[in-house]
Order: structure tokens, then sequence, then C-alpha cells
């Protein structure tokens, strides 16, 4: 059985709208809705995303790799991406300028720190 290219774009983006709607109405509901759960609810739901996607093209994805499990590598991406998004806009919003600010001393090891180096 082969899904049709609307079933492909459609159901995963609609799967990806409902989680979104309910991971943020959730959170709105419980009075989570901090700059942390904010972060969290967006990068989970771009992962959600490329999950569905991912799982719904896989045997297209197979087709043009030659690799059956190629669709577990493109989520295995996504995984990091929203990872490293996540890292990115938490250490943002924990610093007082909007952006990573760069303290002297924190390329050294902590041991050469604490000697005083």
């Amino acid at each position: 059985m082969s899904l049709s290219v609307g079933e492909r774009i459609l159901v995963p983006g609609i799967g990806a709208i409902l989680f979104a709607g309910m991971s943020w109405g959730f959170m709105s509901s419980v009075g989570g809705a901090t700059t942390r759960m904010k972060t969290v609810a967006l990068c989970a739901s771009i992962f959600m995303t490329g999950f569905g996607y991912s799982v719904f093209w896989q045997d297209r994805l197979a087709m043009a790799t030659g690799w059956t499990h190629t669709w577990i590598a493109v989520v295995a991406l996504f995984a990091l991406f929203s990872f490293w998004l996540f890292q990115k806009l938490r250490n943002r919003a924990r610093s007082p300028t909007g952006k990573k600010a760069r303290q002297p001393g924190l390329h050294y090891p902590r041991q050469l720190r604490l000697a005083g180096v």
C-alpha cells in the first residue's frame, strides 16, 4: 500500500499541529508558560514535526539513499538539531543582553582557574 503525496504532507502536518496545540495548551492551562517551558515546547514541536515527516517518507528516503533505515538517521538529526536549538535559546535567555555573554576564564579547565593561571 502506497501513500499519496497529499497523505504524506497533510497527515504528519496535522499531527504536528495537534501535538503543538496540546503541548502549548496544557502548558498554558497549568500556568507553566515560562521562557524555559516555551523553549521546550518549541523544540519538542520541531522534533515531532521532523519525526512525523521522516516516518511518512521513510520508503522514499530509503529509495533515495539505498539504506532502509535512513529515516532513523533523519530523526536523529532532528533530535540533535532540537537539542542544539534548545541549548542556544536557553543560553540566550540566561544572559542579560540576550546573547551568550563571554566571561573571561571560562575556556580554561577548572583546575587551571583554581590555580590562578
